[in-house]
């Protein structure tokens, strides 16, 4: 008797323990019975410690509620939330409090966000995209941290930021592309650090930065591109420092540089302004520092008043060398493009660069006016490239197509 007392006891004990644990693999829901069934058979199951995947691209998907999933409080690796039609809110993670991995909303008919409202913590990325309906992100308004990349694209209706007012630092980069709806930032009001890039590129009815106005801090490089509307940069009044490249291009309405005045000049690694047709003021005190201490630089197409270094104003006390001029041929080109100088200058720093700005090619060459110098593209992807040649004095660069 009581050797079956024991052995009674031994068994409850046993079940209520597989009861409490969780599954030890990744987890897939592809439809809403999977949910119910999840919730029988893991009553107890409050910490994942793989990744839960809601949905998937490409099948179809009736789940309507996430209420079966309403016990877990954390998911140690990543919550993909796909293709899911018939969802209209994520009400059912509200005991979610914190994600080890990336948060990705894809492919979704949400309006808002509401559900994730315990979610303090993501330690890894929040991707956002092609969430056609998506407005705002009321349901993210007590996260603090990301841990990696903040990225949102093709979200057509988003017009605001709202509900992150609490984010005060992302630990990778922030990239907004394509969120057509959007004007400006707000919701951002909150964040004060990017330790990588910030990239600001397609959104073509964003106005200002308004948002940002706390920013003062990016670890990478700043790039703000392609935003048709775009006409002032005000909001970034609070950043001092940058760790990488300063690229501005491609803003039709955008008039001045007002707003980068406190970047540290020691901070930017490259200076790039082009195809700004409407930009006249470039003498802002970061870029005329930057300037009059040689930096390297790519400054063309823009309106008068920003299409070279002297006519910002920055060098009106410094007499520069005019770089002799060069050709490149054949343009467009296939195989190979030669690089021809009319002048001996020495020693140059010769850089290719594609369209997003990414170096492709460096070398430093010993260059006379006698022979071609000859470079191989046949392996670069179609498209527009820019090859600049940098002295300890001086830069200039020239556009070249790649068939």
């Amino acid at each position: 008797m009581k050797y079956s007392l024991l052995h009674l006891l031994l068994g409850l004990i046993y079940c209520l323990n597989a009861h409490a644990q969780c599954p030890p693999d990744d987890i897939l829901f592809l439809s809403q019975q999977e949910l119910e069934d999840f919730a029988m058979t893991y009553p107890n199951c409050t910490q994942i410690e793989g990744n839960v995947e809601i949905g998937m691209f490409g099948l179809a998907s009736d789940i309507q509620s996430l209420a079966p999933l309403s016990q877990i409080r954390l998911i140690e690796g990543d919550l993909r939330i796909d293709s899911n039609d018939n969802l209209n809110n994520l009400n059912g993670l509200d005991s979610l409090n914190s994600i080890g991995g990336t948060l990705n909303i894809s492919r979704s008919t949400l309006t808002e966000l509401s559900g994730l409202d315990a979610l303090t913590t993501i330690d890894d990325d929040l991707r956002v995209q092609f969430n056609s309906d998506l407005t705002n992100l009321s349901g993210l308004d007590n996260l603090s941290a990301i841990g990696g990349d903040f990225s949102f694209a093709n979200n057509s209706v988003l017009t605001n930021f709202d509900g992150l007012q609490q984010l005060n630092n992302i630990g990778g980069e922030l990239r907004l592309s394509v969120n057509n709806a959007l004007t400006d930032l707000s919701g951002l009001e909150g964040l004060t650090g990017i330790e990588g890039n910030l990239i600001l590129q397609f959104n073509s009815g964003i106005t200002s930065l308004d948002g940002l106005n706390q920013l003062n801090t990016i670890g990478g490089n700043l790039i703000v591109q392609f935003s048709a509307a775009l006409a002032s940069l005000e909001a970034l009044q609070n950043l001092t420092q940058i760790g990488g490249y300063l690229d501005i291009d491609n803003n039709a309405n955008l008039t001045a540089l007002t707003g980068l005045d406190n970047i540290d000049h020691t901070s930017i690694t490259d200076l790039r302004l082009f195809e700004n047709p409407n930009l006249a003021l470039c003498g802002v005190p970061s870029i005329c520092n930057y300037l009059e201490n040689m930096g390297t630089y790519d400054i063309y197409g823009n309106s008068t008043g920003c299409n070279t270094p002297q006519e910002t104003g920055c060098l009106v006390s410094i007499t520069q060398p005019e770089m002799p001029s060069f050709a490149i041929f054949p343009n467009p080109a296939r195989h190979y493009i030669y690089l021809q100088f009319e002048d001996e200058i020495g020693d140059a720093d010769v850089r290719i660069f594609n369209s997003s700005g990414q170096i492709v090619h460096q070398q430093i060459m010993q260059i006379s006016g006698a022979v071609p110098l000859t470079f191989e593209v046949s392996a670069y992807p179609s498209g527009i490239y820019f090859l600049s040649v940098a002295t300890k004095d001086q830069l200039t660069s020239k556009r070249f197509v790649k068939q």
